[in-house]
């Protein structure tokens, strides 16, 4: 059996929001949600310090602000990140936290955790480039995808 992701045609994903996948655990629901930065297999991929400080950035914004975040980490193939959440969420929930999250890494003066205490590879964190790269696709969310 496949995995959902293994489903879907990286050929013609774009960059954007999905609702990934919405599975119910006896009576509880768990949303995933994938970011897409960048288009598959086209050679355009996150670096791997943008990847580590967007993900710090993100998680840490996340478990703050919303306790319901189970986890956010990035994808094996640097185009992006999930997202995954308890409860039954849909794209304007997702939508709406990105706003405050814009908000939230705009106003950033720090990478959380940028310690050797609390990162395994912590010299890797860059707050410039993550910003640069987190802007160059929110400010794209005009010509987002959303559906699979």
């Amino acid at each position: 059996m496949l995995i959902t992701s293994f489903k879907i045609n990286h050929k013609k994903l774009k960059p954007g929001i999905y609702l990934h996948e919405v599975k119910k655990i006896k009576n509880f629901f768990v949303t995933t949600f994938d970011l897409r930065f960048k288009k598959p297999n086209k050679g355009d991929y996150l670096s791997n310090s943008a990847m580590h400080s967007l993900e710090h950035l993100i998680a840490t914004f996340y478990t703050q602000n919303y306790p319901e975040k189970i986890y956010f980490g990035p994808m094996g193939c640097q185009t992006g990140f999930y997202l995954v959440v308890g409860g039954k969420k849909d794209i304007k929930w997702l939508e709406k936290s990105l706003e405050k999250l814009d908000n939230f890494i705009q106003k950033c003066k720090k990478i959380p955790g940028q310690n050797p205490m609390s990162c395994g590879n912590y010299k890797t964190l860059n707050l410039s480039l993550a910003k640069t790269d987190w802007a160059k696709w929110y400010e794209s969310k005009k010509q987002w995808s959303n559906k699979y």
